[in-house]
């Protein structure tokens, strides 16, 4: 081989190498992205006098699901309290009740992606004071990238961004504002927290099991109002209701960017959306985002007064 011929076929040979290399480093990253790690952690909540046990319980399995990604993946914990101050007449008397909800949230270092078997719970009072003791097994996942900031916000009674709210009375309409900066897909389920899940979006007569949205497009989802004329006779339209003086319930909003499909579920009611156990629901979205990296969750609590 002369010296003449040489340079030339390093030259050809080195991109087909970078791009090897390169192609071996992105396959390494996105398994390193990937990892999903088993997580326990135990929390002790000392809960207000103004809040029920089953509010004080799902108070303390959230921070304990927290703690543990904390504690892998030193996630930062944020907090969100809605306090409610309600005045009832009895007779000549007038009393307050508070109604208190406490909702926590992590950044995006590390999320959880399912529960193991059954947390466990104890409830003792010490000095008046309840005190809630739960500890919680399961998969968490470390984020290495940035998500996708979309947003999803709650309206009330009107389909305008500026009644965006996350308290309701019995009986108020609820819209969903949505913004992404890249196509997309969504869904969104509500959980009230009865054991049941139910499936806001897609909409029920919708065939393809999924709803997709472009980038940079103002939605408000449940609106015939506001939708795309050829959507228009497949929205519904939702009412929020209150069996009880205060009900908290979930909104969760997912996206991703490559397509997926809703929960297998079914339809009990006309006047009800389709819906499946709150278990089979959670063990869906585990199984989900355990098998697509860029579907991501955004819970929104509600609270919902007589």
């Amino acid at each position: 081989m002369s010296s003449s011929t040489r340079p030339s076929a390093l030259q050809n040979d080195m991109p087909i190498k970078y791009l090897i290399f390169a192609f071996t480093v992105l396959l390494a990253s996105s398994a390193f992205a990937a990892k999903v790690k088993t997580v326990e952690a135990t929390y002790v909540y000392h809960a207000p006098s103004n809040q029920s046990p089953d509010e004080a319980m799902k108070v303390a399995l959230e921070r304990a699901k927290l703690q543990a990604i904390a504690d892998e993946f030193g996630t930062l914990i944020s907090q969100e309290n809605t306090t409610r101050l309600e005045n009832t007449a009895e007779g000549q008397e007038s009393k307050s009740q508070t109604s208190f909800f406490s909702y926590s949230a992590s950044d995006v270092k590390g999320e959880w992606l399912e529960t193991i078997g059954k947390p466990q719970c104890n409830i003792e009072f010490a000095d008046g004071m309840m005190v809630v003791t739960v500890t919680v097994k399961g998969k968490a996942r470390e984020l290495i990238s940035a998500q996708v900031n979309f947003i999803a916000e709650p309206l009330r009674n009107h389909p305008e961004r500026a009644d965006m709210a996350t308290e309701f009375k019995d009986g108020n309409d609820l819209y969903l504002y949505f913004r992404s900066p890249i196509d997309g897909y969504v869904a969104v389920y509500l959980l009230p927290g009865d054991g049941e899940a139910f499936c806001l979006l897609p909409y029920q007569r919708a065939q393809s099991g999924v709803q997709q949205v472009k980038a940079n497009c103002d939605y408000v989802f449940f609106s015939v109002e506001k939708a795309p004329q050829a959507d228009k006779a497949l929205v519904d339209e939702y009412v929020l209701t209150a069996s009880r003086a205060v009900e908290h319930n979930v909104l969760y909003v997912l996206f991703s960017k490559q397509p997926f499909y809703k929960a297998s579920d079914e339809s009990m009611e006309h006047s009800l959306p389709r819906s499946l156990s709150e278990a089979d629901f959670l063990k869906w979205l585990g199984s989900s985002r355990l098998h697509d990296l860029n579907l991501q969750l955004k819970k929104i609590p509600l609270t919902i007064t007589r």
